[in-house]
């Protein structure tokens, strides 16, 4: 099949995975030039026309549901459809997805067995986020497992969940076979399936709340809650409660336990009440986890599975015994244990070096006791100390907090460099409280630092390791320094910018000829606006500016051309375009590329342009609106209050990409140097939330845009539309 090309659009180029329902494809579809992976789906080749449609008609359902799914945790479904997958072949359901670069995290646990607590949370967190976008669409997974769930690169990586809702048409599918009908196990991975659908219950969206509880289990200790021969698994599942975490772990905090057992609880409604509701659970868990968290241990061998009584498949089983609600305000159920844990091995350590013996605390008479203990019971809940009580309400000095670092671990700064006198730190503030934890991360303004040298830059910030802002890609100012430029001065315009303003002009414009200024980076506006599109479409392309030509040439050229739109380039001397234009007699639209000096607040001066106008800009200057941000509603509402100024938002999420390098790659380093060079070297690949989604620094321009505003000049002033992906969505 490779080379083959379904409904004349999607050109399969190599498997990437396969099943028993089908392969996945890497493919590529020509009409947008986008590689995508392409899921076939095979249906059993035994069923009846009647049945085989009426699984298609299943499939289209599915797809449509999951199609209309928004969330940045969920693999994006870009097209469904059916067509012949090798010549003279009957028709094959298909489903165009999103292809992800990452691994599947059955492809992590192969090579590093368990996880830290933080991170193994953080991707169980980003899933319940899948999952309760999902649930709230009406669509159940049924099949949450490592192998559905993807790791972008990063620290801790973004989570996408494949196959959303595919696991009904699948469930369908092998419902229509013979053998189902005989009765066999139910559809799915045993080792993470909820009791209900051993059973054949109606099962809602808490199977996959059950199915995520084993799979941060597995995360945490390295292996599924219960394992062996998928009949014991099962039995395990409907009769058993597992190993708590912590007793196959040391270390592990009692809330994992908690949280895992809410998750797992045998009846449904004694798990969360939703997957919004896990959110919260898992930021508590959290929380608590981050300053006691040790570094990973030895993995506990696994000990043999018990015997079990063996069942008939064949037969309902019967329902397990009502359990005590599970929740993480009460201990785990006390339960048998699926099997003893053996003492950890001995390890072998230098003797400590001999340190001399303390002196003894002198005990304090029982009267002085007394009073301790009376004080203690007196300024519970008060948030006094009970030192400062003691000592006449004075308070002692604070603690410096517990952040895995050495006492004596300097601090470093980012450094938020401007073009002009803001001296604005608010931005990146947020989001070092938002991210960066105990981190020894602090900002500073540099204001004006367009007019810096390097040599001075590096003098009077000698512990700044990373720049963010406006000035930060200006070439020569801080050399050896990781920056994070949060506008495009610097690195012209991009692909990913280009295609939204094609999608913009051709979506919301009806933009069906353009005419547009020749030269490197457009080559989107040819693709969108080429003739060979559809019927009236055109692009043309002029080497010398409007306001340059003479009259009669720009009349010439127009009638030529016969736009309906023209673009001009991001240029000095625009508003002469614009003017040159209306005199020559055009009355045809008129879109002004980003002006990227106004975007890096280089101070140009307001140009005088006719009304009706459009513009784009590619820095934040406002609040977003209604259904502009796509990440979860605490995000959004969190970054909301920064956009009062211009790059308020990138400085937020360029602060992200650095926190997020610094956890990867410097967070043992001492020096200002070694910490340099390892952000360096994490930063193209850190993770980023922005506005519209998920992203890294070093995708910018290449898989990933920024947001881009569109705008209208009006009775002289410009009048913001709003997002170019939004306009063009609605």
């Amino acid at each position: 099949m490779r080379g083959h090309v379904l409904s004349g659009r999607y050109r399969l180029l190599e498997t990437i995975g396969s099943g028993g329902m089908g392969q996945v494809w890497r493919a590529r579809d020509e009409d947008l030039g986008r590689f995508v992976a392409l899921k076939l789906f095979a249906p059993p080749d035994d069923i009846g026309a009647d049945e085989r449609q009426e699984l298609l008609g299943r499939f289209r359902r599915e797809a449509r549901a999951v199609a209309a799914l928004s969330s940045p945790y969920v693999v994006t479904v870009y097209d469904h459809g059916s067509g012949a997958a090798v010549a003279g072949g009957g028709d094959v359901p298909y489903l165009v997805m999103e292809l992800v670069d990452g691994a599947s995290l059955q492809e992590m646990l192969r090579s590093e067995v368990r996880f830290p607590v933080g991170r193994a949370l953080e991707w169980a967190r980003q899933c319940a986020l899948g999952l309760a976008a999902a649930h709230a669409a009406g669509i159940v997974h049924r099949d949450i497992k490592p192998g559905n769930i993807m790791v972008t690169p990063g620290d801790p990586g973004n989570v996408k969940i494949l196959d959303f809702g595919i696991a009904a048409f699948v469930e369908g599918a092998e419902a229509a076979t013979r053998l189902t009908r005989t009765g066999t196990l139910p559809i799915g991975s045993v080792p993470y399936m909820a009791p209900e659908r051993f059973r054949q219950e109606p099962g809602d969206g808490r199977v996959d709340l059950y199915a995520l509880g084993c799979v941060l289990y597995e995360l945490l200790v390295g292996r599924p809650p219960f394992s062996g021969p998928a009949a014991g698994v099962m039995y395990n599942h409907l009769h058993d409660t597992p190993m708590r975490p912590s007793r196959a772990r040391t270390g592990l905090p009692t809330g994992v336990d908690e949280l895992i057992a809410a998750l797992m609880a045998k009846r449904a409604e004694d798990r969360p009440v939703d997957a919004a509701a896990v959110v919260g659970l898992i930021d508590g868990v959290a929380a608590g986890a981050a300053p006691h968290e040790k570094p990973a241990d030895p993995v506990t061998p696994m000990a043999p599975m018990p015997s079990v009584t063996p069942i008939a498949l064949v037969a309902p089983v019967a329902p397990a015994a009502p359990a005590a609600p599970a929740t993480l305000g009460a201990a785990a159920p006390a339960a048998p244990q699926t099997a003893p844990v053996p003492a950890p091995a001995p390890t072998r350590t230098a003797p400590p070096a001999p340190t001399p013996t303390p002196a003894p605390r002198p005990r304090l008479p029982r009267p002085r006791r007394l009073l301790i203990g009376a004080v203690v019971l007196a300024c519970a809940g008060t948030g006094i100390s009970v030192a400062a009580a003691l000592n006449g309400g004075e308070q002692e000095p604070p603690k410096p907090p517990v952040s895995g670092q050495p006492l004596d671990q300097p601090r470093f700064r980012i450094a938020v460099a401007d073009r002009g006198a803001t001296g604005d730190t608010r931005a990146v503030a947020r989001a070092l409280r938002d991210y960066a934890g105990s981190l020894p991360l602090t900002a500073v303004s540099v204001p004006h630092a367009d007019r810096l040298s390097s040599a001075e830059f590096a003098r009077k910030y000698p512990d700044v390791v990373a720049v963010v802002g406006t000035a930060a890609g200006r070439p020569g100012l801080v050399k050896g320094t990781p920056a994070v430029s949060t506008c495009q001065d610097d690195r012209g315009d991009t692909d990913g910018d280009v295609r939204q303003f094609a999608a913009y002009l051709e979506d919301v414009l009806h933009t069906k000829r353009l005419l547009a200024p020749a030269g490197e980076g457009l080559g989107a506006l040819a693709d969108r606006f080429a003739a060979s599109r559809g019927s009236g479409h055109g692009f043309t392309t002029y080497a010398t500016a409007p306001d340059a030509l003479r009259a009669g040439d720009l009349r010439e050229l127009l009638a030529r051309a016969r736009p309906d739109t023209v673009y001009l380039a991001d240029r000095s001397g625009r508003d002469g375009n614009a003017e040159a234009l209306r005199r020559a007699g055009y009355r045809g639209r008129i879109v002004l590329a980003p002006d990227h000096h106004d975007d890096c607040g280089a101070g140009r001066r307001d140009e005088r342009v006719p009304d009706g106008v459009y513009r784009f800009r590619t820095v934040s200057k406002g609040p977003f609106r209604t259904g502009e941000c796509t990440q979860d509603a605490a995000w959004c509402a969190r970054v909301r209050p920064l956009m009062t100024r211009p790059g308020a938002l990138e400085e937020y999420e360029a602060t992200q990409a650095v926190v997020a390098a610094f956890r990867a790659r410097a967070t043992r380093d001492t020096t200002a140097a070694a910490v340099r060079a390892h952000l360096g070297a994490a930063l193209p690949t850190a993770r980023v939330h922005g506005l519209q989604g998920d992203y890294t620094p070093g995708a910018l321009g290449l898989t990933v845009a920024r947001p881009v505003w569109a705008e209208r000049y009006t009775v002289g002033t410009w009048h913001e539309l709003g997002t170019v992906a939004g306009l063009t969505r609605d």
